[in-house]
């Protein structure tokens, strides 16, 4: 992996995780699961789910590369 290529993964990772901590954080609150309409509550979760798969190919990826 170049080092251009490790900056790129760097970056998405940390991008990645803080999209799984917002998710996490809107989802653990109980005014927002209370008063926010069910499909915004179902997209949250959907995307949460997405960036938690995404996070798990990306470190799959590294470590098939670090090997």
């Amino acid at each position: 992996m170049s080092s251009q290529e490790q900056i790129y993964t760097c970056h998405f990772l940390t991008w990645l995780n803080s999209e799984i901590k917002r998710a996490e954080g809107m989802l653990a609150n109980e005014k927002f699961i209370s008063k926010a309409p069910k499909a915004k509550v179902d997209e949250e979760k959907e995307k949460l789910a997405k960036y938690r798969q995404m996070l798990d190919e990306v470190i799959k990826q590294i470590e098939k590369l670090n090997r």
